[in-house]
Formats: C-alpha cells, structure tokens, sequence
C-alpha cells in the first residue's frame, strides 16, 4: 500500500477485531518501510 491509499480489507478486519470474529492479528509496523519499489514517473 501507498502511503495515503485506504485498505478496505484491513478495516474489514478492524471491524471483525471490533465485534470479536477475529482474534490474535498481527498488523505491521508503522514504521517499517514499503517494500515496493517507487513507481517511475
């Protein structure tokens, strides 16, 4: 993901966090660096 693109899976999982359908998921580190490379302009 890009930064500023929206994950719509990732907040469908959010919200199964949020109801108690999925338990024990792991997120990445905000930090960690995107590993695709730039794309060319």
């Amino acid at each position: 993901m890009k930064r500023g693109q929206i994950d719509l899976s990732a907040e469908l999982i959010r919200l199964f966090e949020r109801l108690g359908w999925a338990t024990d998921v792991h997120w990445p580190d905000r930090g960690r660096p995107d590993k695709t490379p730039p794309s060319p302009s």
